[in-house]
């Protein structure tokens, strides 16, 4: 992203900043910012995923197994 963020500061230093230079300057800030919010917290969740173990996934299940078994006994 860092090429678009610079190729936008390089237009408007060719543009001799007026207001619509600088308009196309701070929304291209504003995108790279929050694209590069989104691939952090999108990095996040993925680690977070990634890092359950087999283990914890078990021990969430447990409760929803105790419910499950009687009926499973039934049959």
């Amino acid at each position: 992203m860092s090429w678009f963020q610079s190729s936008m500061s390089k237009a408007v230093n060719v543009g001799n900043k007026n207001n619509l230079t600088r308009t196309v300057k701070n929304y291209a800030d504003s995108v790279v910012q929050q694209a590069s919010q989104a691939v952090a917290e999108g990095a996040k969740l993925l680690q977070d995923y990634t890092v359950i173990s087999p283990l914890s996934y078990f021990v969430s299940l447990q409760p929803t197994l105790h419910i499950i078994n009687p009926f499973v006994l039934m049959y």
